[in-house]
C-alpha cells in the first residue's frame, strides 16, 4: 500500500511539474476528452488508496469522540 501511494505521489509531482510547458512528454499531458491516459488517473488512484487505508488504520482504534475529532481535523 505504501509503495503504491509513494508511486502515486511521485506521479502527481511529475505530472504537475513537467518543466517546460512548451515541450511536454505526450503521456504526461492531460487528455482532451478523447481518451484517458495515466495522467488523468493519478488523483482518483490516490483517493482510492486513502479509502482503502482507512480500515487498516481503524483496526487499532476504538470509535470515540476523540477519534472522530482527529479524523475530522486530519481530513480538513
Amino acid at each position: 500500500m505504501d509503495v503504491f501511494r509513494g508511486f502515486t505521489i511521485m506521479m502527481m509531482t511529475i505530472v504537475n511539474n513537467t518543466g517546460s510547458w512548451a515541450s511536454i512528454y505526450p503521456p504526461l499531458d492531460h487528455a482532451e476528452l478523447n481518451g484517458c491516459p495515466l495522467t488523468d488517473l493519478v488523483i482518483p488512484i490516490f483517493i482510492f488508496i486513502m479509502g482503502t487505508a482507512i480500515p487498516f488504520a481503524m483496526q487499532t482504534k476504538t470509535f470515540s469522540p476523540v477519534t472522530f475529532n482527529k479524523i475530522i481535523v486530519r481530513s480538513l
